[in-house]
C-alpha cells in the first residue's frame, strides 16, 4: 500500500513538472513597435502584417550577425524574415527565407539582413540592407502589410 502511494506521488510530481516545462516552453519572443503593433504572420501564412495584441503568430526574434547586423528569425515556420517568397523585387516582408550564416554573415535570402538604429528606450529601427530603407508599414490597422522599404518604425523584442 505504501509503495502504491509513493508511486502515485511520484507520478503526480512528474506530471506537474512536465506541465510546468510545457508552459515555460510556450513563451516566445516577439517584435512590437512604439504604437503597440506586433509583427505577425497573419493567419499563419508567411506574409508579415501588423497586429495589435499578442497572439499565436508573433514569433519573431533577433539573431545577431557579425559586424553588428541582425536578422529577424521566423520561429513559426523556420528561417528568417526577408523579401516575401524570396522574391528579389518584393519588398513585402515574409518569413521562411534562408538565414545568413551567424559566422560569416553571408548566404541568406533576399532582404534578410538589417542594421539596427537606436530609437531610445530599448527600441530599434531596422534598416534593410537590400532596400536601403526601414522595416515598417503605412496602414496602421490590423492586417496592414509590413515592408522592408518603408518609413522607420521603432521595434523592441518582448516575451509573450
Amino acid at each position: 500500500m505504501v509503495t502504491k502511494r509513493i508511486l502515485l506521488v511520484l507520478a503526480l510530481a512528474a506530471a506537474a513538472l512536465a506541465g510546468a516545462g510545457t508552459a515555460a516552453q510556450a513563451a516566445t519572443a516577439a517584435q512590437i513597435d512604439t504604437h503597440g503593433a506586433y509583427m505577425n504572420f497573419w493567419g499563419g501564412g508567411y506574409a508579415v502584417s501588423i497586429y495589435y495584441g499578442a497572439g499565436a503568430n508573433e514569433q519573431v526574434t533577433i539573431q545577431w550577425l557579425p559586424g553588428g547586423k541582425l536578422q529577424l528569425r521566423d520561429n513559426l515556420h523556420g528561417g528568417c524574415l526577408g523579401n516575401l517568397n524570396g522574391d528579389y523585387g518584393n519588398a513585402r516582408l515574409g518569413g521562411g527565407n534562408e538565414c545568413n550564416s551567424t559566422v560569416t554573415g553571408t548566404g541568406g535570402g533576399w532582404g534578410t539582413v538589417f542594421t539596427p538604429y537606436t530609437c531610445g528606450g530599448g527600441y530599434n529601427a531596422y534598416r534593410s540592407q537590400r532596400w536601403g530603407a526601414y522595416v515598417g508599414y503605412t496602414s496602421d490597422v490590423n492586417g496592414g502589410a509590413v515592408y522592408g522599404n518603408s518609413i522607420p518604425r521603432c521595434w523592441i523584442e518582448v516575451w509573450i
